[in-house]
Order: C-alpha cells, then structure tokens, then sequence
C-alpha cells in the first residue's frame, strides 16, 4: 500500500498546514489565490513548459492553483509553492500528487522550478525535502516519478532521492519513462546541489499524469493510469470531469478526487 496515513490523519495534516520542512535554501508554503502571478509566469513560460503540450494560459494557473488546494484538503498534500528562506521571493512548485495504478493508490513526485533560478540545485534540495516529508510524516512508503526520455535533468533529480528506472509506458504524447523507489529509510547520504537545470514537474502535464504502464522490472503487473493534474486534451471534453473549455481545440481537464471518480472512467 503505497499510502499509510489515514483519511483522518490527512485531513489533520491539511489542517495544520504541514508541509515539509524548511530546506537550507528554501521554504514550503501552500499555494494561495494571490499566487496567480507568479504561477502564471512559471507555467507560461515555454522554458519551464519545455516538456508539455504547450505552456499554460493564465485560467490554467488559477486552476493549477485550485487543483493543488483541493489536494490540500482532500489529502494533506499536494505540490507546495517553494521561495527562498533569505528572500521569501517565489522560485517554483514541488510536491506530492496521486497516482491511480490499476485501482491502486500511488503517491507521485514532482517539482517545477523558475528558469532564473535553474542550475542552481534547486530542485534537487527540494524533491529531498519532500520525500523525506512523505516517508517520515505522512507514512508513505512508495513513491514514483513519470518523465518524458528527453528530459534528463528531470531524472537526475528522480534519482538523486532514490527513484531508479522501473519501466515505460505509451500514452497520446508518446513514451514515458516510469521511475519508482520505496521509502523504508532516510536518504543517506542526503544528494548533492548538483546542477540539476531542471524545468519539470516529471512529465505530468506532458503526459505522464494519467498514463497507463505495464512494468515487470516493479514486478506490477498492472496499468499504471493517474489521478492527474490538468491535462491539456485535443478536441475532448468531459464534464463529468469537470471539463474547463479552452477554445475549440483544446480543454484543459480537471479529474474529480477518486473517491468520486467511477470506477469504469477510462478518460
């Protein structure tokens, strides 16, 4: 089982506001309203969206936002606003979001930081914070990491928390490479400010939120599917879903929690 708190123990975490520690460099806060700014600069530049379909619009942010709120309150998790402790200035996101692997709750890593503050170690020093949050704190005891093969700083932060590569998986933007580790101890030793460079969440909005794997090196013989983020969808829509119509070509789609997702939906 790949999440061990129960809905209660969540829910008090997301009552609390925990969230990991404070890095050496950084701070974790939960993403707020008056975020969108900021949010809306990260996920619309084509640097950081480098990976995905295309970059976000503003409404995407502000439902980016929203969508990490309701992780909040639902789980006691999600992916958290990172700034930096000497400054308090907003440099990306990192977190925790749910995967859906054959009916089987699993726990996804993913980070996003700005392209100003890339090659700086960032990302790694965050992803570390937060692995050691959902071993020690939120009695995770497995997480994974889904990112596109052309993204190699994404799997240098992946590993540098002690993701290996357990297999791929198709889905409409192509390949995914599906990283994955158990949490039974600490990191030790702790990794390295390497210069990650990285732009990523692994792959989520380019396609790994909500992709179906079959990875016998994870011994799972099972599909992998997500309970995404939004995804960025050619001619569909869903609205029972929650749908969010973008223009004629594209929706920017909004999964219900799984407790309220039925259990024959394959979108």
């Amino acid at each position: 089982m790949a999440c061990s708190s129960t809905p209660d123990e969540r829910a008090s975490y997301a009552d609390r506001g925990m969230t990991p520690p404070p890095t050496d460099r950084l701070d974790f806060r939960p993403m707020e309203p008056s975020d969108l700014d900021f949010l809306a600069e990260l996920l619309g530049d084509p640097r950081t969206m480098a990976y995905y379909p295309r970059p976000y619009t503003r409404a995407e942010a502000a439902a980016w936002i929203k969508w990490n709120r309701e992780l909040y309150r639902e789980r006691g998790f999600g992916l958290w606003l990172l700034t930096l402790r000497a400054t308090g200035e907003p440099v990306g996101d990192c977190g925790l979001t749910i995967q859906d692997v054959d009916g089987v709750e699993m726990v996804e890593i993913g980070y996003h930081v700005h392209p100003r503050h890339q090659r700086q170690g960032l990302a790694t020093e965050a992803a570390a914070a937060v692995r050691e949050h959902a071993r020690a704190q939120l009695g995770i005891d497995r997480l994974i990491a889904l990112i596109d093969p052309a993204n190699e700083p994404s799997m240098r932060v992946a590993e540098s928390v002690g993701l290996t590569l357990a297999g791929e998986t198709e889905r409409r933007s192509g390949t995914t490479l599906v990283f994955a580790g158990d949490l039974s101890a600490p990191l030790s030793p702790p990794p390295e400010r390497e210069d990650d460079g990285d732009t990523s969440l692994p792959l989520s909005m380019a396609g790994s939120f909500g992709t179906a794997v079959g990875s016998a090196m994870l011994g799972l013989d099972m599909a992998l599917r997500s309970e995404p983020p939004p995804q960025i969808l050619a001619g569909e829509h869903m609205p029972e879903r929650g749908g969010f119509g973008l223009d004629e070509d594209f929706v920017i789609e909004f999964p219900e929690p799984s407790s309220k997702r039925r259990s024959d939906d394959e979108g």
